[in-house]
């Protein structure tokens, strides 16, 4: 999945499986996915310099009834990998998940000094009255302030379906 003449390595085959079935840019545009896409936005405006410079989930939804997502979930508590081979797009995707301190010493390995790690959507994607609260100005506003206050609690972080990592390459 590299572009045409550039030096970037390949996808591994599993993740170029992954992306052409489920396609991150519609995944992004519904649902509680549309405050992932609109709070790591938001987060990244804040931190990066000016120019030029899913285990919570299937629980709530009850999907260990079945043998098939159990095995995937297991696999996430004890490898922290999530391999969907099913073809369920209930199952979610192909995924590494992190902890929050595990990914500020990957940050740090890869050579980056002033890491930290920012939950994107904290605990508020679970909501299940999301879309109402999200299409309301108001209620909008007042959750995106909350999320950007506990943003870096250590004790929400793991809360939160998605993690960005940053640093400053020293």
């Amino acid at each position: 999945m590299s572009g045409e003449g550039d030096d970037a390595p390949s996808l591994p085959e599993d993740v170029q499986d992954d992306y052409s079935r489920f396609p991150e840019e519609s995944r992004l545009a519904s649902g509680a996915s549309r405050l992932e896409f609109e709070r790591t936005k938001d987060v990244l405006a804040r931190v990066l310099p000016r120019p030029p410079c899913r285990v919570v989930d299937g629980l709530s939804r009850n999907l260990a009834k079945d043998p098939v997502f159990r095995a995937i979930r297991d696999r996430d508590l004890q490898e922290g990998q999530h391999r969907n081979r099913t073809g369920n797009l209930d199952y979610f995707t192909t995924a590494y998940f992190h902890r929050p301190e595990d990914l500020v010493r990957e940050i740090r390995s890869a050579g980056f000094e002033d890491a930290f790690v920012l939950g994107v959507e904290g605990p508020a994607w679970i909501l299940s009255d999301f879309d109402a609260r999200w299409d309301d100005g108001e209620q909008r506003r007042d959750l995106l302030d909350l999320l950007r206050a506990l943003e870096r609690e250590p004790s929400i972080l793991g809360a939160s379906a998605h993690l960005l990592g940053i640093g400053r390459k020293a």
